[in-house]
């Protein structure tokens, strides 16, 4: 009985409601919502943090609802850095070369934009990683479906 209700629940739910796609660094990815090209990659050790910096150009074709909120622009809520079995961190900011924090407005605004994504790992994470380090950004294609867009980062620093 348990399983047959839970079928019935679910049943509007895909099967997969996240796919990921890989992708190579410097060549555009087209999704039906945004197009975008990751640029360059930095990755610095500090201290007790790695810092990695993500230079992209990206292009919103319609309103996304990142977060899942409708009409929502602000990519920053699901673009990740991944270090596989031990942390994933979202982006601190979205800025422009300059250094200047997008605006919501600014975000929203079609054309393309040139910006950089932050992230911070703790660097005892990084150094203990059991795979690459991947850059992901989760994109909403249709309700209640993602395409998770993933870069693996050179194994460096």
């Amino acid at each position: 009985m348990g399983g047959w209700r839970y079928h019935q629940v679910n049943a509007h739910i895909p099967q997969h409601p996240v796919e990921e796609r890989f992708f190579q660094q410097q060549r555009w990815v087209e999704g039906r919502t945004v197009r975008f090209k990751i640029q360059q990659v930095k990755q610095r050790i500090r201290a007790d943090v790695v810092a990695v910096t993500i230079h992209l150009f990206i292009e919103q074709k319609q309103p996304a609802h990142y977060g899942l909120k409708a009409g929502n622009f602000n990519l920053v809520e699901n673009a990740w850095l991944n270090v596989p079995y031990m942390i994933s961190n979202p982006a601190s900011s979205m800025r422009h070369p300059s250094g200047k924090v997008f605006t919501d407005r600014e975000k929203a605004a079609k054309g393309i934009k040139d910006a950089w994504l932050t992230f911070t790992v703790p660097k005892i994470s990084y150094e203990q990683r059991l795979q690459p380090v991947r850059f992901s950004f989760l994109v909403p294609e249709q309700p209640q479906q993602f395409i998770k867009y993933s870069l693996y980062l050179p194994q460096s620093p």
